[in-house]
């Protein structure tokens, strides 16, 4: 059973909670905010990201990268998926966009960061 504090905030968030369930069931299968918003039933990517904003406090494109970094984190330090698995099951078309991506948003290449995870 839920403890009461819990009921209370999910009280609380009212539809907002079926917004946060929303974009957590469906943000690893979305490549950028307009896809998130599509899955989660919004027709309008400015109104999604008004909301989103407003629910996380950040915007929802940081909020997606902060996500995938935090994966492919994981998924470097804890599997043996090849980079190229890897790039496919965080969302990017070609490895060299994860490349790019891993650079320029956790200082390193794939193999680096996967390398200093194992010393």
């Amino acid at each position: 059973p839920a403890d009461v504090g819990e009921f209370e905030e999910l009280l609380y968030l009212g539809d907002d909670y079926e917004f946060i369930s929303r974009v957590k069931s469906n943000y690893l299968a979305s490549d950028n905010v307009t896809e998130l918003a599509g899955v989660c039933g919004y027709s309008s990517t400015i109104t999604f990201r008004r909301r989103f904003q407003r629910v996380f406090g950040c915007s929802a494109s940081s909020w997606l990268r902060q996500r995938r970094i935090e994966r492919i984190g994981e998924l470097l330090r804890t599997t043996h998926y090849t980079l190229q698995e890897i790039a496919y099951m965080c969302g990017f078309s070609a490895q060299s966009h994860f490349t790019d991506f891993c650079k320029r948003n956790m200082g390193s290449n794939p193999t680096s960061i996967r390398q200093e995870s194992r010393i």
